[in-house]
């Protein structure tokens, strides 16, 4: 299990890495695209050469984001769908010796490669070039100032103490999420297969670690008939950290909208939780909590 929550966090950190390195090499093309701006003084000037540049940004910076060097990342960091993967049903195999992966279990894989190959490219990067595009297509509509636009750039682009750029943000967020919520969905098809009663959430602990898995880390082992009381903080450990529900969705802080008992499994403590979710055959649950339980099926 250690060996999984190692790789989902290697490969996401391992990738993650680069992302300065990408942020910087957009912020340099977008320098270059202001360059060739017609303006009058600091205004920027509503012309046809310019509404032509907003309309070819999307090329321009796809070619600058998806070099071959990113395309190496990438499939380098797919591999790890496949590393999981193999741990995955070597632990299942394990704590029962009848299992065996099913045609279902592939296409889980391979929907989540696919999935997780779109949102790191072209399909994926859209929405985050839009923004540039629409911040472009403002000022070039409304005369804006050259200053302000280039200063404004800079900030959306390049990540600071204290603001992500949106480009880094993005790549960030599907680099973790999607390796984390494929080894969970993965772990919940099998375990409602071979029908599991009792899990363990397990994963390191990192300075923006939610107060939920915390809690969770510390409560260890749950008993699937819990997960209803777990989504809506009603267990000691979140109670005595304090943490906090959403007003908006009365899920905990962090929580990916729509989590609910059916996917909790999958979605854990939200967008880029790194926590795995593991069952766990009965004897390994301490007597005293599955006493408790006795009666629960």
């Amino acid at each position: 299990m250690k060996q999984i929550s190692d790789i989902i966090e290697s490969s996401a950190e391992k990738f993650n890495n680069k992302l300065p390195d990408i942020e910087q090499r957009i912020w340099k093309e977008l320098q270059v695209i202001l360059k060739e701006l017609d303006t009058k003084g600091d205004k920027i000037l509503q012309s046809v050469k310019n509404l032509r540049l907003v309309g070819n940004i999307s090329r321009r910076l796809l070619k600058i984001i998806i070099d071959d060097g990113y395309k190496k990342d990438v499939k380098d960091y797919l591999e790890a769908f496949n590393e999981i993967t193999k741990l995955q049903n070597q632990y299942f195999k394990l704590i029962q010796e009848k299992f065996k992966p099913t045609p279902l279990l592939q296409a889980i894989r391979e929907y989540a490669v696919t999935t997780t190959l779109d949102a790191l490219t072209e399909v994926g990067l859209s929405s985050s070039i839009n923004s540039i595009k629409k911040i472009l297509l403002q000022n070039i509509t409304t005369g804006g100032s050259y200053g302000a636009l280039a200063g404004t750039l800079v900030g959306r682009v390049v990540s600071n103490a204290a603001t992500p750029g949106i480009f880094g943000q993005e790549i960030k967020t599907n680099v973790i999420t999607s390796i984390a919520q494929y080894s969970r969905n993965y772990t919940q098809t099998v375990s409602e297969g071979l029908n599991f009663r009792w899990y363990q959430y397990v994963g390191s602990t990192i300075t923006t670690t939610r107060c939920f898995c915390h809690a969770m880390t510390e409560k260890r082992y749950f008993h699937r008939s819990e997960i209803p009381k777990l989504i809506k903080g009603e267990f000691p450990e979140f109670q005595e950290r304090e943490c906090k529900l959403n007003p908006k969705t009365d899920l905990p802080e962090g929580f990916i909208k729509g989590t609910n008992s059916s996917n909790f499994m999958t979605y854990a403590g939200g967008w880029n939780c790194q926590h795995s979710i593991f069952p766990v055959p009965d004897n390994a649950v301490p007597q005293a909590l599955r006493d408790k339980f006795k009666e629960v099926a």
